[in-house]
């Protein structure tokens, strides 16, 4: 968490340095977020003693031909899973104009950090726990945990979803200017396509403990191929609306995927229940929210009037439903009195 905190906050710093101190401009944005992971990367290793304790013997062509028939798939589904993220842009660019890709990159953006932040988060908690439950042999149990981290997730990122599809506008405008108010169009679809994306994470679990890299590619290339044939169709009519429905449609066909090609591996066997608990709390915090808008017209009170009243009536439906189990109420209480 300390190497992550760092990594955050001294991408920008250095950044803001190279530009004030030696005039550097924009540029020094690029430079920033490139010194950042290399120096942090370097005292990760001397932390960890890399250099002291490596010894040219403890080599292995065994374990190196194993990481390369596993990594080398995945170095096709990374490029895949960029092409799926970035070349929208290119085409927005390409069928309208640059000021429609700025629009489009900031209704991206807000959603992406988000999102993709609260996700990763989760999935670094869990991901150590299901390994070390897979080595010990434990199937049932690894898919039963996998099970429950996916209603982890559920419960603890539907309320973000929630809050960027019910309020885009008033969270645009928190982090931005009027002029790209048009940016707020795309935030629904590209928070619903990067939320299915992490449930996805969840789903492909199984693969990669399977060590199915070639059809974790296959699945990034299909949905990548898919968005860029979508994104071809819909740009030239519809702008960075059609670019943003391409994303949604294109990140649906992924999880589709990934449920379909993970059954022979080590099913995916979804919280059904949470499922329905966590839906009706996520429709009565957006009602909620959308009767606080209609009441309160500055947008800073009604975002945050709207996100208190709205997440305080998403918990009390979750408690009412028992989906927060008396357990981990004990355990969030707990927090809150040592705090």
């Amino acid at each position: 968490s300390t190497y992550w905190l760092i990594y955050v906050v001294s991408k920008p710093l250095i950044g803001v340095f190279l530009i004030l101190k030696f005039q550097m401009g924009a540029e020094g944005i690029f430079w920033g977020f490139l010194l950042a992971p290399f120096i942090l990367n370097a005292i990760m290793l001397m932390d960890q003693r890399v250099f002291t304790n490596f010894k040219i013997s403890f080599l292995s062509t065994k374990i190196f031909s194993q990481f390369t028939s596993y990594g080398l798939p995945l170095t096709l589904s990374n490029l895949a899973f960029w092409v799926l993220s970035l070349s929208d842009r290119y085409l927005i660019g390409y069928f309208q104009n640059s000021s429609e890709v700025g629009i489009y990159g900031l209704g991206y953006a807000i959603p992406e950090k988000t999102l993709q932040f609260s996700f990763m988060t989760l999935m670094l908690a869990a991901y150590p726990i299901i390994i070390q439950n897979w080595e010990t042999g434990k199937r049932n149990d690894t898919q039963h945990l996998i099970t429950e981290m996916s209603r982890y997730y559920l419960v603890l990122i539907t309320p973000i979803l929630v809050a960027l599809v019910t309020m885009p506008q008033s969270i645009l405008l928190l982090f931005s200017d009027k002029e790209f108010i048009q940016g707020a169009q795309v935030i629904p679809f590209i928070a619903g396509g990067l939320y299915i994306y992490g449930l996805s994470q969840y789903v492909q679990k199984g693969l990669e403990l399977r060590q199915k890299s070639r059809k974790i590619a296959f699945i990034a290339v299909v949905a990548g191929s898919f968005n860029i044939i979508l994104n071809i169709i819909l740009i030239p009519k519809f702008g960075a609306l059609g670019a943003s429905l391409s994303c949604l449609s294109a990140y649906i066909l992924y999880f589709v995927c990934s449920l379909f090609l993970v059954r022979r591996e080590l099913e995916y066997k979804a919280p059904k229940a949470s499922l329905l608990n966590v839906f009706l709390a996520a429709f009565s915090m957006a009602v909620v929210i959308k009767v606080v808008a209609h009441f309160i017209t500055i947008f800073l009170w009604q975002l945050f009037a709207g996100l208190a009243a709205g997440i305080l009536v998403y918990a009390l439906v979750l408690l009412w439903t028992k989906e927060i189990r008396r357990r981990e109420l004990d355990i969030i209480l707990g927090f809150l009195r040592i705090r």
